[in-house]
């Protein structure tokens, strides 16, 4: 399994923000669907285990 882009642009703007974040804000930052921003969260748990 590799690290897209997007699994990027993920973790980074996690470890950027302060106060917590929904999937809805996530998906809308980066112009993906929830579902898309739910199976990346669950693959980079996977990889970052």
């Amino acid at each position: 399994m590799s690290i897209s882009e997007r699994d990027i642009e993920i973790i980074k703007i996690l470890l950027n923000t302060d106060e917590p974040l929904v999937v809805d804000e996530l998906a809308e930052r980066l112009r993906v669907s929830n579902k898309t921003i739910r199976n990346d969260l669950k693959k980079n748990r996977r990889i970052l285990g």
